[in-house]
Parts: C-alpha cells; sequence; structure tokens
C-alpha cells in the first residue's frame, strides 16, 4: 500500500511510515473518534498592544478512537483481506508500539495525524462481534526534536556539534 492508497483509501490506518507498509494496522471499522485540540491561556491581564498572540500556547492534540478489528471475511472484501496481516498479528504491532513508545502516524479517509504515541489501549471482545476485538486507544501528538544542539566539552576542551545524539563531525 503506497502513501496515496493510504490517504485516499476508505479504511483508516495506523503506521510508523508512510513508505513502508510492512508495520501497518489496517482498521476494519472504526466505530467513533474524538480530535481535542486545547490550549493554555494566561489568567494574567494583558497589556494594551501586546500581542494576544503571545498569551496562548496550544496543547498537543490528543486523539481517542474506537476500533474493530476482525479476520471475519463478511466484513472485508477479498482484495483487503489478501496479503495482510490477520487480527492477532495487528494487535501485536499495536502492543508494541505501545510498549516502545513508537511514533506513529493515524492515516484516515479525512484526516493524517503524525507523530502520536498510543498513550492508553485498552481491549474487549462483545458477543455479536465474531472473531472479532474492539480497541480503545487514546493518541496523544508529540513534538519530536530534530536539530543541531551542542554537546559537552570534551577531553580537548572544545566542543563538536550533535544531532539526535550522535556526534556531526567525529
Amino acid at each position: 500500500m503506497g502513501v496515496l492508497e493510504k490517504i485516499l483509501g476508505k479504511r483508516a490506518t495506523l503506521s510508523e511510515d508512510l513508505i513502508d507498509d510492512t508495520n501497518d494496522v489496517l482498521i476494519d471499522v472504526t466505530r467513533g473518534r474524538n480530535i481535542s485540540r486545547t490550549s493554555s491561556v494566561t489568567e494574567h491581564a494583558v497589556e494594551v498592544g501586546a500581542p494576544i498572540t503571545d498569551n496562548k500556547k496550544n496543547n498537543p492534540v490528543e486523539i481517542s478512537i474506537e476500533i474493530l478489528l476482525t479476520d471475519n471475511r463478511d466484513l472485508l472484501t477479498l482484495a483487503t483481506f489478501i496479503g495482510r496481516k490477520n487480527r492477532f498479528e495487528r494487535e501485536e504491532q499495536l502492543l508494541k508500539w505501545y510498549n516502545e513508545s513508537t511514533p506513529i502516524y493515524l492515516v484516515a479517509p479525512d484526516v493524517v495525524f503524525e507523530s502520536l504515541l498510543i498513550k492508553d489501549l485498552n481491549n474487549r471482545a462483545d458477543k455479536g462481534e465474531g472473531r472479532g476485538i474492539s480497541y480503545s486507544l487514546n493518541l496523544k501528538e508529540v513534538i519530536i526534536a530534530t536539530g543541531v544542539i551542542e554537546s559537552g566539552i570534551d577531553d580537548k576542551g572544545t566542543t563538536d556539534p550533535v544531532e539526535d545524539g550522535r556526534a556531526v563531525n567525529p
């Protein structure tokens, strides 16, 4: 599944990479989704003429999503079932992302969110779902810093720039 297929598809997908679909979790049914955008606003008086934007800070986006993972071929077209992971493999992938704090994408037909961590992961089996299982996920946007920072002083008394924890000019 390519980037365009993910974005233009009719089903939501959780993915750690938009290009490589090796570890994608295709969601069979999305039962509900709540996107929460909040901010912190100062309680102090704002001076006349001061930019009002300096007094508001947006918080990371939080998303709650209710999904169903199933192996029930009646709910799926044969084309989407061939070559994809079964329910148990997709459950294992969700747990791996949760346990390893892996940033993921939520790609839905109407929106794409990136750099999300699985904050909460709950499952329940309902009688009427046959071979499926429901999951409730709470996802939180994280800001992933990239760039050059200065490291400490080495044994020669000089500093070397460091990028993502590795020396740039070793």
